[in-house]
């Protein structure tokens, strides 16, 4: 576990959240005018109109690589019939994903989607906010090596994304958990002390076997973690990570504190049931 470096980023910028939220606002109304009557343009129309179907054919084009690349990895793996991912045999992997995901409905009603190979299981539940078809999860690198899951926002995207086109990255949508994902490609974990928001993600490296934790520094979104005899089991809320069935729901005497001393508080590593961690605000895991 490593505390994330801010030596020369400073704290989270609470003013730049106040500009984020101006920004979508003035973007929401944008949007709103546009749908009104179009104004006429005494320029080369014609011109204009077919460099924007050109732009936005390519957008399509690379948004339907990804989802290519994404149904690929999916069905490859639903292909491994001796596929545990550290879930005892009488228990199939996709009802223990689906149950999973049933415990974070509250916290993402829209959409849905899950990653797994021998080693680990991802699942994800969204919320949609911005974005809806590129900024589907769990999200792949171009590689596909590289797999992200991710809650939260950032109020710096923008800033983040201008330094990774200069550095020749390229984009299909305009979501922040594309550019989250582009920013470890190009900086690996030093790219979480760029981030100013409120998040929590976790990132799989396939070929190196690497897990990947990482918790915002307020720590407004929970991470909560949980150790068995064979694998790390983790998730937003207490209740998936009391899915899997090795993590039984003890409370020992310091969860007892918590929830009488402390409650609805708690401490901030705890996860009140014995098993049960939670990554500290403004760290990450390995």
């Amino acid at each position: 576990v490593h505390r994330i470096d801010t030596r020369g980023t400073g704290d989270v910028n609470l003013a730049k959240y106040d500009d984020h939220v101006d920004k979508l606002v003035d973007a929401k109304a944008e949007r709103m005018e546009s749908r009104g009557p179009k104004k006429q343009k005494l320029t080369k129309k014609s011109d204009q109109r077919a460099k924007q179907q050109a732009s936005g054919k390519r957008r399509q084009e690379e948004q339907e690589k990804m989802r290519r690349l994404q149904r690929q990895h999916q069905q490859a793996a639903a292909k491994k019939v001796q596929l545990k991912v550290s879930i005892p045999d009488e228990i199939n992997v996709g009802e223990f994903a689906q149950r999973m995901k049933r415990t974070l409905t509250p916290r993402g009603p829209d959409a849905e989607g899950d990653y797994h190979d021998p080693d680990a299981l991802l699942v994800h539940r969204r919320l949609i906010v911005i974005d809806p078809e590129g900024g589907c999860q769990p999200m792949y690198s171009p590689d596909g090596n590289t797999i992200l899951i991710y809650n939260g926002e950032l109020y710096n995207t923008e800033e983040i994304r201008r330094e990774l086109l200069a550095h020749g990255h390229r984009f299909t949508g305009h979501s922040d958990t594309e550019v989250l994902l582009h920013a470890f490609l190009e900086w690996d974990t030093d790219a979480f002390a760029r981030l100013n928001g409120i998040f929590a993600f976790a990132i799989w490296q396939q070929a190196e076997r690497r897990l990947i934790l990482c918790r915002d520094r307020l720590g407004v979104k929970p991470l909560f973690t949980a150790h068995t005899d064979d694998g790390l089991v983790f998730g937003s809320t207490i209740g998936t990570v009391l899915c899997h069935p090795a993590v039984e729901p003890v409370v020992d005497a310091d969860g007892l504190r918590s929830v009488l001393l402390l409650g609805p508080a708690r401490p901030p590593a705890s996860g009140v049931f014995r098993q049960i961690d939670s990554l500290l605000p403004g760290h990450y895991a390995v």
